[in-house]
């Protein structure tokens, strides 16, 4: 391969790669904007107990991360893309990351 070459397909790589962050970005911003503005229907639904969210929509919840994690898995998705929430009435907000809860 020629030097032009292994360059023009490092820039693609690089082109691919950013496509691909900036499409994981809208992805969490949709999460991180569901978990923001819903606090009642939040709480109505799930209070007291763990939820996963991607791409803005709730996937599964569970009463402890353990099962909520376990569920994730099940559902096949990878853990990285997947945003975690304890759903509960006056206290701070704790968001995670799937991936690095549990390991």
């Amino acid at each position: 391969m020629l030097n032009t070459e292994i360059m023009d397909e490092a820039v693609r790589a690089m082109i691919s790669d950013g496509a691909h962050v900036a499409s994981e970005l809208k992805k969490f911003k949709r999460t991180a904007k569901l978990f923001s503005s819903n606090t009642e229907q939040l709480l109505e639904k799930f209070e007291n107990r763990w939820i996963a969210a991607y791409d803005g929509s709730i996937l599964t919840d569970a009463a402890n991360l353990n099962k909520l994690i376990e569920k994730i898995d099940r559902l096949g998705i990878p853990r990285r893309g997947v945003l975690v929430r304890f759903i509960e009435r006056d206290t701070q907000k704790l968001i995670l990351n799937a991936d690095r809860s549990l390991r």
